[in-house]
């Protein structure tokens, strides 16, 4: 487990949506399990347990009061009650005045907030217990309990018996990815797009082992999860994010105001015209032409070369061809044809991924074929700095865990590994997005490169 210092850390400079994972589970055939809200969660002998048990296997029973006292996402809903919200909701013409506490209720298309920000399934759907404040409660990431809550404590009732009845299998790190980027990238229904930015809501950011372990984690190993250990999230999260990326891509061709540029890196466009910011002027193609936001594949890249190579060639034409066309401003079904193909060597990706168990000699190969990408990993763009140092510190939690060497956080002197102490360094300098130094950060990596075994 991190250490708090280094969770948030590894969020410095994050632009992290507060809602997310709004996944539906499969229904039963003859109606749609019901929401039963966060409530009916909340009992002590159930997943209310103030301290840690060990009376299931499969569950610390604490999860509840995880969630409630230390997760964001149980504060999604209230972040609407700020005046950052409003100042936003006014600027989109959701509101025209109103008060920071209850904008909302008079508000304009609500959904466009509440589909991230709350779990908002329509009313026919929520139990007794259900209330939408809770925010990303519960069965925003585990699916509607009415089908399965009231029977999963039987004996002998397993996780695919709940599956079948509307529970969605969050053992599998790819199934919970799709769930979080559905918010944290955007799906059909939820999108945070180049109009909303300019409003003043965060750019989005995801990389899946960072976040889950800042939920903070809140299950134990047991046999069915074991991919969410030893970097199995981060193989399998870099994967997906690519490929849902190329999914979400036709949907925003398909939205009004192409091309939408919260599919482009940011900072391409939004820098000074002054020597410091040259780099970003200087990084090839047309000037004026924002490339895409190539963050969710710059790691992906070097990772391919490591345990897949012979996806790397078809993964870098794939990406190569879908930035050529963004660039152009293309639309149409030929960058809807071009991001198909990047889904097809995605998803080959992900497979691999999932079938990938790295031991500790497989992780110092990773991060080193990282680290000696560091000129081109670090002027590709802060949102790929962010990437790469949650990569790396993702790594050498795994390396950690399979080395056996004792958590960081029960060490006497914090900093006392030169390699976590080189990591850290990196998320110094992803603070301000408009600071970022390239050159300053490729030397910092290298100081990281010096540090590995």
């Amino acid at each position: 487990m991190r250490r708090a210092s280094w969770e948030s850390r590894a969020l410095a400079g994050g632009s992290v949506l507060l809602g997310c994972l709004l996944g539906l589970g499969a229904a039963r055939a003859d109606t749609r399990p019901s929401y039963v809200g966060a409530g009916a969660c909340s009992a002590s002998n159930c997943h209310g347990s103030v301290v840690p048990r060990r009376d299931s296997k499969l569950s610390l029973q604490n999860e509840y009061i995880t969630w409630y006292k230390q997760d964001r996402h149980a504060k999604a809903y209230s972040a609407l009650s700020e005046e950052r919200a409003l100042r936003i909701a006014r600027r989109l013409g959701m509101v025209s005045g109103g008060e920071a506490s209850s904008w909302l209720d008079g508000a304009a298309h609500p959904e466009r907030c509440l589909d991230c920000h709350a779990l908002d399934v329509p009313a026919a759907e929520r139990g007794p217990r259900f209330d939408v404040r809770d925010g990303v409660s519960c069965e925003a990431c585990h699916g509607p309990a009415g089908g399965w809550i009231d029977r999963h404590t039987e004996a002998g009732w397993t996780p695919e018996r709940s599956i079948a009845l509307g529970m969605v299998d969050t053992r599998d790190p790819a199934r919970a990815a799709e769930i979080c980027l559905s918010c944290h990238l955007g799906s059909a229904t939820q999108r945070v797009d180049h109009e909303l930015i300019a409003a003043g809501h965060p750019a989005l950011a995801f990389e899946l082992d960072t976040f889950a372990a800042s939920l903070p984690a809140h299950w134990t190993e047991h046999e069915g999860n074991g991919g969410w250990f030893r970097a199995g999230p981060w193989l399998v999260g870099q994967a997906v994010a690519l490929r849902e990326a190329a999914r979400h891509l036709p949907r925003q061709v398909r939205g009004a105001g192409w091309p939408d540029f919260a599919a482009y890196d940011c900072s391409a466009c939004h820098h000074e015209l002054r020597p410091e910011s040259g780099w970003r002027q200087d990084r090839g193609g047309v000037p004026g032409r924002p490339p895409w936001e190539e963050s969710r594949y710059a790691v992906l890249s070097d990772l391919a070369r490591t345990v897949a190579p012979d996806l790397a060639g078809p993964l870098d034409a794939a990406v190569g061809r879908l930035d050529r066309l963004t660039r152009e401003g293309r639309d149409g079904p030929e960058l809807g044809g071009a991001a198909e193909a990047l889904v097809t060597v995605a998803e080959q990706l992900v497979v691999r991924a999932r079938r990938t168990e790295l031991d500790g000699q497989g992780v110092a190969r990773v991060m080193r074929a990282v680290v000696s990408d560091a000129h081109r990993l670090a002027y590709a763009g802060f949102g790929t700095a962010q990437q790469l140092a949650w990569g790396l510190d993702s790594l050498a939690v795994a390396r950690e865990s399979l080395s056996g060497a004792p958590p960081p956080a029960t060490r006497a002197v914090a900093g006392d590994d030169a390699l976590r102490a080189a990591i850290g360094r990196l998320f110094d300098q992803l603070t301000d997005r408009a600071r970022y130094d390239p050159a300053r950060f490729a030397r910092d990596v290298r100081d990281v490169a010096g540090k590995l075994p």
